[in-house]
């Protein structure tokens, strides 16, 4: 099992469309294979990128992960999806930038 943990930066004051963005995006993420573990937003009193939305995914390995990720970005139904919420069918008016990470468990990492 691998996991992709992935940081949205929301452009100020645009965190709640982000949210919706994702928030539509679970089905779909698990349509295609996907085992969503879980989705937040850091705590607006503690850290300072209070804009941030984080999600974690997991994969069988590599190639079940590049095949999810393929199937999600092109299935019609997410995309009219993701148009019916942005307006124009991409987050670029809403996302500042993101960063992934796609990690692979340590022997000693406690399993599920």
């Amino acid at each position: 099992m691998i996991y992709e943990y992935r940081v949205y930066q929301a452009i100020p004051g645009q965190l709640k469309t982000l949210t919706k963005v994702i928030e539509i995006a679970v089905p779909f993420f698990q349509k295609h294979g996907m085992k969503v573990l879980g989705v937040w937003t850091t705590h607006l009193t503690i850290s300072e990128n209070s804009n941030q939305l984080i999600y974690m995914v997991a994969f069988d390995n590599m190639a079940h992960l590049e095949r999810a990720w393929k199937a999600f970005r092109s299935d019609p139904e997410w995309l009219a999806s993701l148009g019916k919420v942005t307006g124009n069918g991409t987050m670029s008016n809403y996302l500042d930038h993101f960063s992934n990470y796609v990690m692979t468990p340590t022997d000693y990492s406690p399993s599920e």
